[in-house]
């Protein structure tokens, strides 16, 4: 699925990714409610730097099934600014896991209620 931002996407059942196929300076605190659901992954892979900003727990939990799982694939050069919204319940903790799925390595970031895998690739920002 190819992001627009004018778009509602609903990812249904199975593993969705949602692509943005060209450079994106995307702060999630944008998007509409449940604007975006049931996606499995980000795909930042589009040979150009991409930044995804203000991502906090509660977007991800919109914008995922009921694993709450996402995967956001990238390369260098591309960037994520986690927003903990200093609070403790929606602190993102850096784990020392870390999974390799469909042949990228992801370093494990998690909260109680949800588990975001991110490309190692990509530069994390926590603030």
């Amino acid at each position: 699925i190819t992001f627009d931002s004018n778009d509602t996407i609903d990812g249904g059942e199975g593993f969705d990714s949602l692509l943005f196929d060209e450079e994106t300076n995307f702060d999630l605190s944008t998007l509409k409610n449940n604007q975006i659901k049931n996606i499995e992954q980000i795909d930042l892979t589009n040979d150009s730097s991409d930044n995804l900003n203000n991502v906090r727990i509660e977007d991800l939990l919109d914008m995922t099934d009921s694993d709450n799982t996402l995967y956001v694939k990238g390369e260098s050069g591309d960037s994520i600014n986690l927003n903990d919204e200093n609070s403790a319940e929606n602190n993102w903790v850096k784990t020392e896991d870390q999974v390799t799925f469909d042949g990228v390595i992801y370093n494990t970031w998690s909260n109680n209620d949800m588990i975001l895998n991110i490309d190692e690739s990509i530069e994390v920002i926590d603030i």
